[in-house]
């Protein structure tokens, strides 16, 4: 299980996800609800991107999910959360993360995979900027995924 806000689905997701999917027969890449951040795609915008982008990796179930991971994981019959590492921040703050799973439900382990190459400097963070700027994120995201993107956000500006 690959999991995150996806706000919006980048190509270092998607490189995590295929990666995932190479080591695991069935992977769920699962859009989560974190009520400390403010997202600016809807949870349905983000599984639409998410469900566009995997469409062509096998083995692999898009899916929204509301509540701590580890329950999803338990419901779903899953044993391994799949986390990507960028950077030593990154780092920390997963073993954390990590720590607190495993405190929750001691059967459910944590992968971690490094990202390689272009995608250890890719972050949604960044993507949303661009996409304020109007500025093309067009390297940054799966290409499956750019034209709903530009979508969203010109609603989001014309209604806003």
């Amino acid at each position: 299980m690959v999991i995150g806000s996806f706000d919006p689905v980048t190509a270092g997701h998607i490189e995590l996800i295929r990666r995932a999917a190479a080591i695991f027969e069935r992977t769920y890449a699962v859009v989560m609800r974190n009520e400390k951040k403010s997202c600016f795609f809807t949870e349905e915008e983000r599984l639409c991107m998410l469900e566009a982008a995997c469409r062509g990796i096998p083995g692999v179930c898009a899916d929204m999910h509301t509540g701590l991971a580890v329950d999803y994981a338990k419901k779903m019959g899953i044993s391994f959360i799949v986390r990507g590492i960028r950077n030593p921040d990154d780092l920390v703050y997963e073993m954390e993360l990590a720590g607190i799973y495993r405190g929750l439900d001691p059967d459910i382990e944590t992968v971690f995979l490094p990202a390689y190459g272009e995608t250890a400097d890719i972050s949604s963070t960044r993507v949303r900027e661009l996409l304020a700027a109007g500025e093309d994120p067009g390297a940054l995201v799966p290409h499956e995924i750019l034209e709903l993107m530009i979508r969203y956000t010109e609603s989001k500006r014309t209604r806003g």
